[in-house]
């Protein structure tokens, strides 16, 4: 007799754990028995309703843990309206509670209860539901090519007896720039338009880089915009043309100095496969 006590409600559990309630996904139903259960979830914003039912052994005290976001209703009068699980006589407890972006609730259940052989048993049921991330933060990996405006640097060629300052063109026209991308990408499209900043890193100095990007699988990304970086310039002690009676070294004629650029990358997530799209955001399961 006792083993029909507990197997039966195990079945009854089995069978109608996480059930939604009927025609609407905004009502979900539970069953808590003898077993413990621990349910984790992702929702949409929206307005929510629980049923939780009460199954096996009747229970000495039913202890209930909840976030303030949570508000208890029940219990239901008419428990068979709500599920085909439910039934007439069934204990039925009816929550409510609102997701919205980067919120979390949770709610906890325990069922007190006392076997023939008077031995005290807690069954529970934990409930954890969050918004779903529709959004995140990408880090990739890649090189951009910042082209440089003003991209002459200078020297002093022999003129006669004396010297002029001009044009070296040692400089190019465009830097190959390693850098880190940072970008806050739409979890809900496979490819979409997305704000991105970084930084690049060459030999000897650090570059920053900001601007739109096209995002290709959650993976690949083309950034177009702007870098801040260091460039070699004429000195203000110094005009182009200028005669001099010596040889000028090339680290006292030019000066180096920040200035804003346009520039292109292209960057890949290395932890996936950058051709192929990530998980959707409904599968996210990270801290928000």
């Amino acid at each position: 007799m006792k083993f029909l006590k507990i197997i039966v409600p195990c079945i009854v559990i089995f069978t109608s754990f996480n059930t939604l309630a009927q025609g609407n996904p905004s009502e979900l139903s539970f069953v808590l028995g003898h077993s413990n259960l621990k349910e984790e979830r992702n929702l949409e914003n929206g307005l929510y309703t629980i049923y939780v039912k009460i199954v096996g052994t009747e229970a000495d005290s039913i202890e209930v843990e909840k976030s303030e976001s949570f508000v208890e209703e029940g219990p239901i009068e008419n428990p068979e309206s709500i599920s085909a699980n439910f039934n007439k006589n069934d204990l039925v407890k009816k929550f409510s509670f609102t997701i919205s972006n980067r919120k979390k609730v949770n709610i906890k259940i325990k069922k007190h209860y006392t076997v023939e052989d008077s031995i005290k048993k807690v069954s529970k049921i934990d409930l954890n539901f969050k918004s779903i991330k529709k959004h995140k933060w990408q880090t990739t990996y890649g090189v951009s090519g910042i082209y440089h405006v003003n991209s002459d640097t200078y020297k002093t060629v022999q003129n006669g007896t004396n010297f002029m300052i001009t044009e070296d063109g040692s400089q190019g026209l465009v830097s190959p720039v390693p850098l880190i991308m940072f970008s806050y990408i739409n979890l809900e499209k496979p490819s979409s338009l997305a704000w991105s900043g970084g930084l690049g890193f060459d030999t000897q100095n650090i570059s920053l880089f900001f601007g739109p990007s096209y995002v290709i699988g959650q993976n690949l990304i083309f950034t177009a915009g702007v870098a801040l970086h260091k460039q070699k310039r004429l000195d203000n002690k110094y005009d182009v043309g200028q005669i001099v009676d010596a040889a000028i070294d090339s680290n006292d004629l030019n000066t180096e100095y920040f200035r804003v650029n346009p520039f292109v990358s292209l960057t890949f997530n290395l932890s996936n496969n950058p051709f192929k799209s990530s998980s959707s955001g409904n599968e996210e399961t990270s801290d928000q």
